[in-house]
């Protein structure tokens, strides 16, 4: 089963992923912020990671900067809405290391597909 890690100062939000995705068979870890969530992957690793990008403590790229830095190849989904600066802030996310960006309201569907997408198992080089 894959681990993945929400970080997300909005309750309501991390409660609803968290709902959803534990129904999809994904064992769910959250946290309200860059610095709890950082922790909670070194103390155990997931296997992905879906982040804010406006939070307190640290926002989501420096948050994305780090886990970048701790685990090269873990996948990071950074979604971000109802801000003036989403946009930019969300390509700003996709340039520090986030594989997939999402602009909130979001459509679960396309979610669900950007999570079985990073997850699948990457072709060795021969």
């Amino acid at each position: 089963m894959s681990r993945i890690l929400i970080i997300d100062d909005d309750a309501g939000v991390r409660a609803y992923l968290q709902h959803g995705l534990s129904l999809g068979a994904y064992d769910v870890v959250v946290a309200p912020n860059g610095n709890e969530g950082i922790q909670r992957h070194r103390e155990s690793p997931v296997d992905l990671v879906i982040t804010d990008l406006f939070m307190p403590e640290k926002d989501g790229l420096e948050t994305i900067t780090e886990l970048r830095r701790d685990s090269p190849s873990l996948p990071i989904i950074a979604i971000s809405g109802g801000h003036a600066t989403s946009g930019s802030m969300l390509q700003a996310a996709r340039l520090v290391g986030a594989a997939n960006i999402l602009e909130k309201p979001f459509d679960a569907g396309k979610l669900l597909s950007m999570i079985e997408s990073a997850l699948q198992p990457k072709p060795q080089p021969v």
